[in-house]
């Protein structure tokens, strides 16, 4: 009875590190950098779906919001982290994403007036309602790639996956120090609604 109450269990959120296939653009990446630390927050039950990643050399958790842009074939995928507390800690935004499957390379920084034109990001880090730390997206970085894998549109679901890196953006001194100079976000994966 013990090995079949164990080995027949549902598969849960902290399942989500799902193999990547052979022939997907978003490759697995192992983790280089096993000494830093980094500020990463925890799994929130949420209606609108699952999403992590390993951010610079441990899983870290996203509540993940999509929304269609009307009368466009492209959406926008935001990834946000809430501590402990439910505080907003890191929004991650993808923007200018087409509505079909298919592998695209982040290939810019969205500017605060949104450019609809590439599939752009922005990251964050989050106080409350402040941003204490900015990033740019390292456009020196070639790997920069977000894919989608599925999308339902009965039932509105889109699944996916992605990887990219961030350099500190601010002309001062980091508000948290585990804020890294470089912040990579690799093996990431996403499945939820869409608006």
């Amino acid at each position: 009875m013990y090995f079949l109450s164990f080995s027949c269990r549902d598969s849960g959120p902290e399942d989500l590190n799902l193999p990547i296939p052979k022939d997907s653009c978003v490759v697995f990446e192992s983790i280089f950098d096993d000494s830093s630390l980094v500020n990463l927050y925890p799994n929130w039950q949420n209606e609108w779906g699952v999403a992590n990643c390993t951010k610079v050399n441990s899983v870290n958790y996203f509540v993940p919001r999509s929304f269609r842009r009307s009368n466009s074939n492209d959406f926008s995928l935001q990834l946000l982290s809430f501590d402990k507390d439910s505080i907003l800690a890191d929004a991650v935004i993808f923007v200018g994403i087409p509505l079909k499957e298919g592998c695209y390379n982040i290939v810019e920084q969205c500017s605060r007036i949104i450019n609809f034109n590439n599939v752009c990001v922005i990251f964050d880090n989050w106080n409350y309602d402040t941003v204490i730390d900015s990033y740019r997206l390292d456009t020196n970085s070639t790997d920069n790639k977000i894919e989608i894998v599925s999308i339902d549109t009965l039932q509105k679901i889109i699944e996916g996956r992605f990887a990219c890196s961030f350099v500190f953006a601010n002309d001062r001194p980091k508000w948290d120090p585990k804020n890294l100079d470089t912040m990579r976000f690799f093996n990431g994966y996403f499945k939820g609604n869409y608006q």
